[in-house]
């Protein structure tokens, strides 16, 4: 009898069971429908949160988790898209900047021909930051040619140029973490700090943008890792992915419906080391990808590709050691045969190697590398010191980097042999700015970069 008991207590348990799960489930599901905000913890300690946006792009509301911990996944504030999609289609009406391109890949589809002897201006100052003007723009001309560059000191002084040497001297302005120059009211220029336009808790982050429904940025400032490299002990938690998504079924006009998505990214087990992500399709599969750099005390920088939906498409090797970085440059047809490599450059203040990487599967793999190159100065928050363009005329995409000591640029031409200088420029007083380049509809290209002794070399014209 006793068994007969037990074995009926026993049903009569997993009967329960049964239904609590089932009321657990149909509770989850429910909040799900209320909420659609879905957050996954995956192998590697990344907690992916995904989270619709309503019609007017704001987020669900929805019940935060533990609010204390860098793995919590917390719903963002339900305002925080609308605070992005102001700003962010005003960034798309910029006509200067200092990366070439809003998506965060400095590549420029132009040759320059760096071997030729460059225009030398002659500034008064010494200028941190060069932005190159859209030749195209409305903004007022010196003496009837149209202003190409913008350069600016670190104390605010900064000066209109174009490339015969006509200057306007403009109001004293900054300083700028980064700028990025505007058409103003009156006809001129308005410099703006680009990180302004950016919602992020992380200084001098910014917002990049691929103009087709794809957009990224850095946020989660925290302090766990204190390298320091980027001139403070804050690096980035999470990185924030908004896509538009475009479904079925049709509205009442007949077309498709469309919508945003967002996609936060929690790095549990690293941070995101710079200042914005980089957007290029890594894999030919039409769609762009979203590179970072992340870093931890234990290993040091890799770079990791994330697809759109927040799952890591590859990885890179890590360096091996903490406080030593990687600098993503930019992604194009770099190999010998034109095969898309993406390109950094390790510990740029300690050598300086200049890598060439392919996907393989879902490793980042180098295919090439050469060392003694600088693309950043240690504690600045200027990461655009280089940049992909045909810089010897050979039709072939190259790098253009300085040398280590800031003396030279040099162009990196990645041949069947292995990657190689093909040209080298010395700067007279060394290079003191970003390289600011543009291309022309007929594939010529423009360059030009701030010197240590107050002049701006250039090279290329319209």
């Amino acid at each position: 009898m006793a068994c007969i008991f037990d074995e009926t207590g026993r049903v009569i348990r997993r009967v329960l069971v049964v239904l609590i799960a089932g009321a657990l489930f149909a509770s989850a599901c429910a909040s799900d429908d209320a909420s659609s905000s879905e957050s996954v913890l995956t192998n590697d300690g990344v907690l992916v949160e995904r989270s619709p946006l309503d019609e007017e792009g704001d987020e669900p509301q929805t019940d935060s988790a533990d609010e204390d911990g860098p793995s919590s996944g917390e719903a963002p504030e339900a305002d925080v898209s609308q605070r992005i999609d102001e700003p962010d289609s005003r960034l798309r009406d910029a006509i200067g900047r200092t990366n070439t391109s809003p998506s965060g890949n400095r590549i420029v589809d132009a040759s320059v021909d760096l071997a030729s002897e460059p225009i030398v201006i002659d500034l008064g100052f010494t200028p941190i930051w060069v932005l190159s003007i859209d030749a195209n723009s409305a903004v007022s001309p010196v003496d009837g040619a149209p202003l190409l560059w913008v350069a600016i000191a670190e104390d605010g002084q900064s000066a209109a140029v174009r490339n015969d040497g006509g200057i306007e001297r403009l109001s004293p302005t900054g300083p700028f973490l980064q700028p990025v120059a505007f058409a103003g009211a009156d006809g001129g220029i308005e410099l703006v700090a680009l990180h302004d336009l950016t919602d992020s808790d992380l200084p001098a982050a910014t917002v990049v943008d691929n103009g087709q429904g794809l957009r990224a940025w850095l946020d989660g400032a925290t302090d766990r890792y204190r390298h320091g490299a980027l001139g403070d002990d804050l690096e980035a938690s999470k990185l924030v992915i908004e896509r538009r998504v475009i479904s079925d079924p049709m509205d009442d006009t007949g077309q498709p419906l469309q919508r945003s998505e967002r996609v936060t990214i929690t790095l549990t087990n690293t941070v995101a080391e710079g200042l914005a992500p980089l957007l290029a399709d890594i894999d030919g599969d039409g769609a762009d990808e979203i590179v970072i750099t992340e870093s931890n005390a234990e290993v040091g920088a890799q770079l990791v590709v994330y697809e759109a939906d927040g799952s890591v498409l590859a990885r890179s090797e890590a360096i091996g050691r903490g406080n030593r970085w990687r600098h993503q440059i930019g992604a194009g047809s770099t190999g010998p045969n034109g095969e898309f490599e993406l390109v950094d450059v390790q510990t740029p203040h300690i050598g300086g190697i200049v890598q060439f990487h392919r996907l393989d599967g879902h490793q980042l793999v180098t295919s090439s590398r050469l060392d003694e190159f600088r693309s950043h100065r240690l504690g600045s928050t200027n990461l655009d010191m280089a940049v992909l363009l045909d810089g010897d005329g050979d039709g072939r995409t190259d790098v253009v980097v300085p040398r280590q000591n800031l003396s030279s640029l040099v162009v990196i031409s990645h041949r069947p042999d292995g990657a190689t200088i093909t040209v080298e420029q010395a700067v007279a007083g060394g290079v003191s700015s970003n390289i600011a380049a543009a291309g022309g509809s007929d594939g010529a290209g423009r360059l030009a970069v701030g010197t240590g002794d107050g002049a701006l070399l250039i090279w290329g014209a319209f």
